[in-house]
């Protein structure tokens, strides 16, 4: 996997790769309209259930790059979900002039923060 990340570095596309922990140190926050929120704490099914153990973020001009590079990953077996990050003018209409700086300026601060780290 070392060399498939190399490789995304090399071509400069690589913003960020990470794995996660076994879904035996995790949480579960189930949302409902009928009362608060509910958490379970247990190790989960990750073939049944379809858990996302790790990640790589990217910075590309399309989908098809995404696919292309998704095509490369070493993997033996398993699934990747190829999605593209949202960014508010994907939203539309629908996000308020207030919010919309509001979110520039949390953007701004966490590049800052990256940056010293």
């Amino acid at each position: 996997m070392t060399t498939f990340n190399e490789e995304l570095h090399e071509a400069g596309v690589l913003l960020s790769a990470d794995g996660l922990s076994p879904t035996k140190d995790g949480y579960r926050v189930t949302y409902s309209m009928d009362g608060p929120a509910q958490v379970t704490k247990r190790p989960f099914d990750v073939v049944r259930e379809g858990h996302v153990c790790g990640w790589w973020i990217l910075k590309i001009k399309d989908g098809e790059e995404a696919v292309s590079w998704a095509k490369k990953i070493p993997f033996k077996e398993g699934e990747v979900t190829v999605r593209k990050i949202a960014e508010l003018d994907d939203i539309g209409d629908s996000v308020t002039d207030d919010v919309r700086e509001r979110e520039k300026k949390l953007t701004k601060d966490l590049e800052e923060k990256n940056e010293r780290n």
